[in-house]
Formats: C-alpha cells, structure tokens, sequence
C-alpha cells in the first residue's frame, strides 16, 4: 500500500502547496510537489518500474464522478488524497 511522510505545507500562487515523500510499503519511491500553481503534481521517480506499479495503483482505486461521467482517479488526486488524508490523520 502507498503513504506519504515528510510532508511540508507551503503558500503557492492558487493556493496551499505541498512536498511529500511517496512510499509504497517501506520503499521511498519519489518526490512529488503541487507547487498551488494549478499545473499537475510533479513526481520525481526512483524509477520507472514505480512510476508504472503507482499509476497501475491508481486504476484499481473506485472511480468517481466528475461532471456526470465515472473516471478513474489519476495520480494527481490519489498523491493529494493520500496527503490530505495523513494530514487529517494527525
């Protein structure tokens, strides 16, 4: 299962921001940033096999509705999920 530790909050340009460490079990596997500037969340890779084991991941999570059509959660919203959900847990 995937987490997220080292999370740092920051003011950006449309909002909150973060930077956050993704693990998938104890394995550290990217950097990810939303710098609030309403762009897509950046990952920084170990490797690709990650990258592809993540958006696999991503795929098996329930989709949701989004403006009357049921879509798969994409990567940006499953790394904001997984922050928001740590940071909600504290």
């Amino acid at each position: 299962m995937y987490q997220v530790k080292n999370i740092k909050l920051f003011d950006g340009r449309e909002g909150t921001g973060f930077n956050a460490t993704l693990y998938r079990g104890n394995t550290k596997v990217a950097k990810v940033v939303d710098d609030a500037s309403g762009r897509e969340v950046s990952f920084n890779w170990i490797d690709n096999q990650e990258e592809s084991l993540f958006r696999t991941y991503c795929l098996s999570l329930p989709k949701w509705d989004c403006e009357g059509k049921m879509v798969h959660t994409n990567m940006d919203i499953a790394v904001t999920d997984l922050v928001n959900n740590t940071l909600d847990s504290k």
